[in-house]
């Protein structure tokens, strides 16, 4: 009987033993898997949509500026493409006379969101866009005249995004525009079509993480 208990016993501790070895091996091996797949390698393309509104001022009055843009985003970081059209106000010109500023842009666009699992992370992009600027001006017969000309736009910006469903991200952020033209016709300081603006950006995404 002593041999018998102590046999049980043995048998008892070793299985024991053996079960604690293999949950300690599984929990190893989830850990590993979890670690692989949030590697850079393993983490999968999004197809992005992106529109977003910015509001701004070179005036005194606050004007506003739309785009559209589609994209691809890795973990952290995406890229792509964007338009835009805005409008500027009202815009003095060397010479004095006030015109009526508009223009539209195309070009790339790079960002980060950072903790892109999480509801809220950090957002920040980088647009940068050539395309016209139109300044136009009634004379005194009401007639409109228009001189076009190119215009380029680089704007950093920063917010927050936060994640309102599986694929439906809006983030609201601060940003700059720095704002150059060739400006022969009229005569125009880069300077003064520069501005801070504040906006929103709504990205749809495709596909899972």
């Amino acid at each position: 009987m002593r041999f018998l208990k102590t046999f049980f016993a043995l048998a008892l501790l070793i299985t024991l033993s053996t079960n604690s070895s293999f949950s300690q091996i599984k929990t190893m091996e989830t850990i590993e898997d979890v670690a692989e797949l949030s590697t850079w390698e393993n983490d999968r393309y999004q197809i992005f949509i992106g529109g977003h509104i910015n509001f701004g001022s070179v005036t005194d009055a606050f004007k506003s500026s739309y785009g559209l843009g589609l994209g691809m985003q890795k973990k952290y970081f995406f890229v792509g493409l964007f338009g835009e059209m805005g409008d500027l106000g009202d815009v003095q010109m060397k010479t004095g006379e006030m015109r009526s500023t508009h223009y539209g842009i195309v070009g790339p666009w790079i960002g980060v969101r950072t903790n892109p699992n999480k509801k809220l992370g950090f957002y920040g992009s980088v647009k940068g866009g050539t395309g016209y600027g139109n300044y136009s001006i009634m004379d005194g017969e009401g007639e409109d005249i228009e001189d076009p000309d190119n215009i380029h736009v680089i704007r950093p910006e920063a917010g927050l995004e936060l994640k309102l469903g599986k694929s439906l991200n809006i983030a609201g952020h601060l940003g700059y525009d720095f704002t150059s033209s060739i400006h022969e016709f009229p005569a125009i300081e880069d300077t003064d079509l520069r501005k801070l603006n504040f906006g929103l950006t709504l990205r749809i995404m495709t596909g899972r993480k």
